[in-house]
């Protein structure tokens, strides 16, 4: 369901489970990043997520 599909939703968390994963993908989220990521996979990541790509 997309009540506002304008906005993009990302998981962010510290967390590396795959359900947590699974479950924000099937409501919605475009992916997940964890907290402890690189800066140049965060920047990449929300490139890609500004695009409608889907990030893991």
């Amino acid at each position: 369901m997309q009540v506002h599909p304008a906005i993009k939703m990302v998981m962010v968390t510290t967390s590396d489970n795959p359900a947590f994963r699974h479950e924000a993908l099937k409501n919605g989220a475009l992916g997940c990043l964890l907290k402890n990521l690189d800066p140049a996979v965060w920047r990449d990541s929300l490139r890609a997520l500004a695009n409608r790509e889907r990030i893991r």
